[in-house]
């Protein structure tokens, strides 16, 4: 019986990291974004419009772009190994 509660334990664990670990990432993608637009809101914006030729971006914007690029690096991660010495 104990092993039944550890593995019902286990998945709603799993269930709740799983919704947890998103919404962590963008609260603090966004945090982030406050933060770098506080700092460099104007001069990011501006950038970001000189890049990508357009006008679409403004100062207002930044903490909104961080909490999405902070998401998707949620779901884009790669791990890099390093080849062994051969022992």
């Amino acid at each position: 019986m104990t092993n039944f509660f550890a593995g019902l334990g286990a998945v709603i664990g799993v269930i709740a990291l799983a919704l947890i670990l998103p919404a962590l990432s963008v609260a603090i993608g966004w945090l982030v974004g406050v933060v770098v637009a506080l700092f460099f809101g104007g001069l990011l914006a501006d950038g970001l419009n000189v890049i990508f030729g357009t006008d679409r971006f403004a100062s207002g914007d930044i903490p909104a772009i961080t909490a999405v690029l902070a998401l998707a690096a949620l779901f884009l991660r790669a791990k890099y190994t390093a080849k062994g010495s051969g022992e």
